[in-house]
């Protein structure tokens, strides 16, 4: 018969150290697989290329990496802030007096 003690196997040794910060921080209902998620999406909020994080969680479909990964509005606004950043530049070169056409 096979025991496993977290003295001995690594795995149960971090499933059991998860386990005790679970219930010293007090949360409930958290999977060791919600991980995944947390970090596919700190990654694509810090603008991390979505195939990137395909390939560090494993994915082969794209599309499961969008379930993965989830955009807050800070993020999102970071995306519109590169065309602004272009739309003024432009304003400036073609309206004030720069490059004109």
């Amino acid at each position: 018969m096979l025991t496993c003690s977290p003295k001995t196997d690594p795995v149960v040794k971090l499933v059991f150290r998860y386990i005790i910060a679970l219930r010293k921080a007090g949360i409930e209902n958290f999977k060791f697989h919600d991980l995944r998620h947390a970090f596919a999406t700190r990654l694509v909020q810090r603008g991390t290329d979505i195939y990137k994080i395909a390939k560090l969680l494993g994915h082969e479909d794209i599309r499961m990496t969008q379930r993965y990964s989830h955009h807050s509005p800070e993020s999102l606004r970071d995306g519109v802030k590169i065309l602004e950043v272009d739309f003024n530049l432009t304003t400036m070169i073609l309206g004030h007096g720069g490059i004109g056409f």
